[in-house]
Order: structure tokens, then sequence, then C-alpha cells
């Protein structure tokens, strides 16, 4: 039986592991299999899709697919439909991305993670190999603490620390960050250097460390808890950086002509991720490294260079006649801004792009359907009076052509494409859809009336994979 998860988590391949366990998840929720082999299939899929989303950190993906397993083959059974060893194994994954799950989504204790710690434990001690067993109960003694502290009220931590190329001007210590998302406290400690200048011209630095509600991965190179929400703006550097760049508009709302620059990752050399018990007992760390600083662990030694075809493409783009058009120029400015840990200002590019997109390819579409001219005169819009109901009646009345026009919205977009039959109505009514996932309205308006000071990048990766899909869309009709 050919079994795609199974085969892609033998050859290491976990991502394409995940993406087939998820599809046999998304196409089998009722669970009603017609004969043992269909039921087979599915149960090895989503076992070794979870396990290779396990191996990724992406907690998500894992929960998704663990929760169905777990709906088939309860903790207690007796008949397992693997080994004993493989099934404690499932149980502690499992245990894993549920704790992440309660201790950042929820912040609420459930019962079920002690269920789980103990029925572990439980299957542990019936192992009859002793080295078996102390493999497993290294990671339960790990991960116990966390689940008892967080039970009694105790919610875990995890820290960040890194050094900025430039010194924060405030005095040694431990400042409390309550109005910063999810943050305890920042820490900064000073450091001069004889031998290396800062960006403000000194030999001054500042060590951090950002203390956050919770739990994370401590992977060095964790991009994010599900394949959906993956990038650096999903890193811990990137949540890192979304907290320090935070914190330090504070201190130049209070003295503006202080030197501090916008932290990006290139600014940031090594990075230490650490997890804690809700008591203060470190679980595990990890260090990573970014642009330009000295590694002392997780070094990657190759460069993944673009492919053939993607040099092709780029010669062509490079050498062409038309240069990139403006709307993806806006793009590429947003995923630099997210990937930099500015998600605002990716926000802001992205609103600006999808509208460029519009009138960009809206030309292209009209040029094939040799309707230029209708779409500029409804790109120009219509004056108030225009679409006045009593000047509609009154054909006397004359509309001066000094008036000014009102741009149409970009909702109408959809409608002018229908009129003319280039979109039918289910595209029409999709294309709709996606701008209004793009423009995510409440924080647009938020941003723009003065009600909020930032967004964060599940947001804009969202609008950013609408508007891709909205382009893939457009880009098919030409």
């Amino acid at each position: 039986m050919d079994i795609p998860a199974l085969k892609y988590w033998e050859t290491q391949k976990y991502i394409e592991s995940v993406k087939a366990g998820l599809t046999v998840l998304n196409n089998n929720f009722d669970s009603k299999f017609k004969n043992g082999a269909r039921f087979t299939f599915f149960l090895l899929s989503i076992s070794y899709a979870a396990l290779s989303a396990s191996e990724l950190d992406c907690y998500y993906d894992a929960k998704r697919l663990y929760d169905k397993y777990f709906e088939i083959v309860p903790f207690q059974s007796k008949e397992l439909p693997c080994s004993e060893e493989q099934f404690i194994c499932h149980l502690e994954r499992y245990l894993e991305c549920l704790t992440y799950y309660y201790f950042n989504d929820k912040q609420q204790f459930d019962p079920i993670l002690i269920e789980i710690c103990e029925c572990i434990k439980h299957r542990i001690k019936n192992l009859a190999a002793d080295e078996k067993k102390q493999i497993f109960f290294g990671f339960i003694e790990s991960f116990e603490p966390l689940v008892t502290d967080f039970e009694n009220g105790l919610l875990p931590y995890y820290e960040y620390s890194f050094e900025l190329p430039f010194a924060i001007p405030l005095p040694e210590g431990s400042y409390p960050v309550a109005n910063i998302y999810n943050a305890i406290n920042v820490t900064l400690k000073h450091k001069f250097k004889d031998d290396v200048v800062s960006l403000a011209g000194n030999r001054f630095f500042t060590n951090l460390t950002i203390r956050m509600k919770g739990s994370t991965s401590t992977n060095g190179y964790w991009q994010g808890p599900s394949l959906e929400m993956q990038g650096y703006e999903f890193s811990n550097m990137g949540r890192a950086l979304e907290v320090i760049n935070l914190f330090n508009q504070y201190i130049l709302n209070i003295e503006p002509t202080s030197f501090i620059s916008r932290v990006v990752i290139n600014h940031i050399g090594n990075f230490h991720t650490s997890l804690f018990t809700g008591a203060g007992i470190q679980i595990k760390s990890s260090i990573a490294m970014s642009f330009g600083g000295n590694a002392l662990a997780d070094v990657v030694n190759t460069i993944n260079f673009l492919s053939t075809p993607q040099i092709s493409e780029l010669m062509q783009n490079l050498n062409g006649t038309e240069p990139l058009p403006l709307y993806k120029n806006l793009e590429i400015t947003a995923k630099i801004n997210l990937q930099n840990g500015l998600p605002t200002e990716a926000f802001y590019n992205i609103n600006s792009s999808f509208e460029a997109m519009l009138v960009s390819l809206g030309n292209k579409l009209c040029e094939k359907h040799n309707i230029v001219e209708h779409f500029n005169k409804y790109y120009e819009g219509a004056g108030i009076c225009e679409v006045c109901p009593i000047v509609a009646e009154n054909k006397e009345i004359k509309i001066p052509d000094s008036l000014p026009k009102k741009p149409p919205s970009v909702f109408s977009f959809s409608k002018f494409l229908l009129s003319h039959k280039i979109v039918s109505k289910v595209e029409s009514r999709m294309i709709n859809s996606l701008i209004t996932k793009i423009r995510q309205d409440k924080e647009r308006n938020d941003l723009m009336h003065g009600r909020i000071l930032f967004v964060t990048p599940e947001v804009v990766h969202r609008s950013l994979l609408s508007m891709l899909e909205l382009e893939r869309l457009l880009l098919e009709k030409l």
C-alpha cells in the first residue's frame, strides 16, 4: 500500500509528509471507511504526518492530526495499531503540542494535560527494556513540571537573549512591560568593546533578555507553529524584534533625541532561546545565529541557490523591456519588512500593493479584451453630481467639469470585470472575498484612526496570502 505521508517520513521529507497527512485528514472528517484498507491508509497517514509535524515543531498541525488520531485510538487503549514504544512516542509528542496550545492560545489549564502525563508514566513502567524506559522518562521528567506548575496557576515562560548593535539609554536592570503583548519584562546589561564601533558611533552595546509568557520551540531554526505560519515573522527572532522595537518606541517617546535604531534580523548575532517552568526551572534551551554574528552553534554550512528556471526568470526580469510593476515592488517591500520584524509597515505596503495590482492587472485584462477605454473611464471615477438621482432626473442641470471625481471602490472592480464577462459570478464573489481578507478592515481602520499602534504578524501574513491568491486568480485570466 502506497502511503505518501509514511514514505516522506522515512526519507525525512517532513514538510511533504505533513502536507500529505493534512490532505488525507481534510478528505476524511467523518471517519466512515468503506473497508479495512481505507482505514489503515487513513490512520497511518495521519500518524506519520503528526510525527513529521512534531519534528518541525509545527504544533498546530500536529494537534489537528493527533486530535483525530486519539479520537480513533484512545489514550488507555489496550489494542494498539502500533508498538507500545511508538504509541508512547505519539503521546509525548501530543503532550508537547498541547502544552504549546494551552500555554499560548488559551493560557488556561486543561485536565487532559495531567491525564496524558499519567498515561505516559503508566505505559513506560510496563516496558520491558530498561534503556527504552530511560529514553521515555527523560521526556516526561522535563515536561511534567511544566504541566504541574501550570495546574497550580504558574504559567511557564521563555526567554530570548541577544546583543543589540548599540546601547539602550537605560540603566542596567529589569523593566516590566505589561503593555507589550505577551511580554513580562526586558532585562538590560551593558558592555564596552574596545575593538568594535556601535551603530551610535561609540563602543557601548546592550545585552538584553526578553521574558515572554507561555511556551515556544527551542529549535534554533524554528520558523513557526504550522505550515501556514512560517517565516521570520513567526520565528523566535521575529517575536523578539517585535517586542524590542516597541519597547524602544516607548523610550523615544520620553527622549526623542536618544539614538535608537530600528532593530532588524541583520543586527542579531548569537540568539539564545530558553524555556522555563512556572517555578523558574530551565527545561531546555538553544542558540542560533543570524547574519553577521559569531556563531557558537547551529551554523548552516550550505547556500540554497536559485534553481536554473528561477535564474532564467531572474535574467528575463533584469534584462526585459518592462521593469517590475509597482505592485510587485510594494509586495516585495512588504515581505522584507515582515521578515525584518516590521509587521505594521508591511501591512501598509500590502494595502498599497493590492490596489496597485488591481490597476496593473486590470489594464492587462482589458487590453486582452480590447476595452481599455472602458477601464480608463471606470477608473477615473465619477463626481458626486454624476451619481446624484436629482441630477439624473433633471437633464437641464449642467455638471461643471472642474468638480473633482471620486475614485471607484475597490469592491466595484469585480463588478466591472463581471459586466464585461471577463470573470464569472463565482469568481466575482471570490475577488471581493479576497479583497476583504487583504484589507483586514478592522485593523486597517483602527490603524488609520489612531486606535492601535501596530498589527500582529499573523494579521499581515493572512493579508499577504490572500493578496497572492488574488494575483493568481487574475493572472489565470490573462
